[in-house]
């Protein structure tokens, strides 16, 4: 059975600690009859695709981190920025 993997879901989150909003990604894995959801933040992904490219210099990766790198911008409130729902929805293609 092939491995699935897809973002279902973005969600604002409220830091508890120091009440900041950021922005969640809901992934969905699929393998072997199993199903998994995982919340991470897009500095996450960010940050695994730089790791990879350093631990394995002769694959070629989709996207490069250049293109991480310009929509990795501040994120906003998306219920209140317009901007910032256009960001997250970017990213979200790019995920």
């Amino acid at each position: 059975m092939p491995l699935a993997v897809a973002v279902v879901q973005v969600r604002m989150v409220e830091d508890e600690k120091d009440q900041r909003t950021y922005t969640e990604y809901l992934l969905q894995v699929r393998f072997n009859g199993q199903n998994w959801t995982i919340p991470h933040k897009y500095k996450d992904f960010f940050v695994l695709h730089e790791s990879l490219i350093n631990s394995f210099p002769s694959v070629q990766f989709p996207k490069s981190s250049q293109h991480f790198q310009q929509i990795s911008v501040t994120e906003l409130d998306a219920r209140t920025s317009n901007s910032s729902y256009i960001t997250i929805e970017e990213r979200k293609k790019v995920l």
